[in-house]
C-alpha cells in the first residue's frame, strides 16, 4: 500500500509538492490542495525503495491549531493518528485517543498537553510503534510535529541510519510498512458499552425530508464516555446526558469538494425504546458546537438543547457476544422549518427528543464498532 492511496490522504486532499532522495528510499512532502490550509500544514512520508512506508511526520502550524479553524486542525491530527496507528496501539493509548477524539476538549494526558501547547514534548512506544509529539520553532514559526515510525528496540529490529534533515532524526526499520506495525493486543472482552469508534456500513441521504442522490464522503462517529448498556432512561433529558463523543459528517456533492453537513461534540443519553420491545434501547443526543458544549459545561450541564444543534437518533441492536450496531438517523444542525427556543424547552420538559421538523440534511445510517 502506498501512502497516497490511503483514505487519510484522499479525505484531506493531500497532493505531492516536493520529493527528494533520502535513505532508505525517498522522502515525499504532501500538502492540502486547497489554498486555505496549504501553507498551514504538511506531511512528510519516508518510503523504502519498494514503496513501503517507513516513517510519517505531520507538521502543523500552531497558528492553525490555536486559530479559528482549530477544530479542523485537531481533526487533521486525530485522523492522522487513527490512520497511522493500528487499533491495538490506539487501545494502549486509549486515554490520549479519547481526548483527541473529542473536538475542542481540554485533555490532561501528556499528548493532549503537547497538542494544546502547554508542554514541549512527549514520546511513547507500543510494541513495534514509536510515537513522538513536539512543539518546535522552524523557520521562525512555532509548529506542532507528530512523528510515527517503527520502534528500533523491538525484537529482531534492524536499525537503518538515515540522514538528518530539518526536525528529523530517522529511526526506521528497512522494508517494514506502516500497515505491519503491531502492538501487543489485550485480551478481547465482551462489549458492554458504546465506547469506541464506529464505521458506517450503509446510508441514505435526505434533504429537507426528501431522499436525494447524495452520498456520505466521510463520517466520524466516536463515543468517548457512556454508561453500561443495561442502564437506560425512560425518556431523554438533556440535563442528565451521560454519553459524550464526537460526530462529523461530510457529504459528496457533485462538482464540489466534500461539504461538512455537521461536526461537533456528541451529548446524548441511552433511553428505552418502547417500539422495539421491553429490552429495546436507543442512543439519542445532540451535536453541539465547541462553544455550545463549553457553555453547557460552564452551567453545570443545566439548560435546554440549542435550537441549532445537530441530532443523533440511533437504535441500539445486537448483543455482547456478537457485537452491537447503531441504526437510525444523524441530522444536521440546520432545520427546514421554524424551530424556536420555546419549542426546545417544551420538548425537553416533556421528555420529547428532537426538533420534530425536517433537517436540511439527514442520513439514515447503520454503524458498526471497529
Amino acid at each position: 500500500m502506498t501512502a497516497r492511496s490511503t483514505g487519510f490522504f484522499q479525505w484531506f486532499h493531500l497532493v505531492q509538492t516536493e520529493q527528494a532522495r533520502e535513505e532508505p528510499g525517498q522522502l515525499t512532502r504532501f500538502r492540502p490542495e486547497g489554498k486555505k490550509f496549504h501553507e498551514l500544514c504538511y506531511l512528510d512520508v519516508l518510503e523504502a525503495s519498494d514503496g513501503a512506508m517507513v516513517q510519517m511526520e505531520l507538521v502543523v502550524s500552531r497558528l492553525f491549531i490555536e486559530g479559528t479553524n482549530r477544530l479542523f486542525a485537531q481533526d487533521l491530527v486525530k485522523s492522522f493518528l487513527i490512520a497511522a496507528l493500528p487499533d491495538a496501539c490506539q487501545h494502549l493509548l486509549a486515554d490520549f485517543m479519547r481526548e483527541i477524539n473529542t473536538p475542542g476538549a481540554r485533555g490532561i494526558t501528556p499528548g493532549s498537553l503537547v497538542l494544546a501547547g502547554q508542554r514541549d514534548a512527549w514520546a511513547t512506544q507500543t510494541g513495534w510503534s514509536r510515537l513522538a509529539l513536539n512543539n518546535v520553532t522552524h523557520d521562525n514559526e512555532r509548529v506542532f510535529v507528530v512523528r510515527v515510525c517503527p520502534n528500533p528496540e523491538a525484537p529482531n529490529a534492524t536499525l537503518v541510519g538515515g540522514k538528518s534533515s530539518h526536525m528529523r532524526k530517522l529511526l526506521a526499520l528497512f522494508g517494514l510498512t506502516m500497515s505491519l506495525l503491531a502492538c501487543h493486543k489485550p485480551p478481547i472482552q465482551p462489549e458492554v458499552s458504546l465506547k469506541g469508534t464506529w464505521d458506517m456500513t450503509s446510508q441514505q441521504i435526505s434533504n429537507c425530508g426528501k431522499p436525494v442522490p447524495v452520498r456520505i464522503e466521510r463520517i466520524n462517529f466516536t463515543v468517548q464516555d457512556a454508561p453500561l448498556l443495561n442502564r437506560a432512561e425512560s425518556s431523554f433529558d438533556f440535563q442528565k446526558a451521560n454519553v459524550t463523543g464526537s460526530v462529523s459528517m461530510a457529504l459528496h456533492l457533485e462538482g464540489a469538494h466534500p461539504g461538512m453537513a455537521d461536526s461537533g461534540i456528541l451529548v446524548g443519553e441511552i433511553v428505552k425504546d418502547s417500539a422495539a420491545g421491553e429490552a429495546g434501547t436507543r442512543l439519542q443526543g445532540y451535536i453541539l458546537s465547541e462553544a455550545e458544549y463549553g457553555a453547557w459545561v460552564a452551567k453545570n450541564k443545566q439548560g435546554f438543547p440549542p435550537t441549532d444543534a445537530g441530532e443523533v437518533d440511533l437504535a441500539i441492536q445486537g448483543n455482547a457476544a456478537q457485537g452491537y450496531t447503531l441504526n437510525g438517523e444523524i441530522r444536521s444542525s440546520e432545520a427546514c422549518a421554524t424551530y424556536t427556543h420555546l419549542d426546545a424547552v417544551a420538548g425537553d420538559l416533556t421528555g420529547h427528543f428532537g426538533r420534530s421538523v425536517p433537517a436540511e440534511w439527514s442520513a439514515k445510517v447503520l454503524l458498526q464498532k471497529k
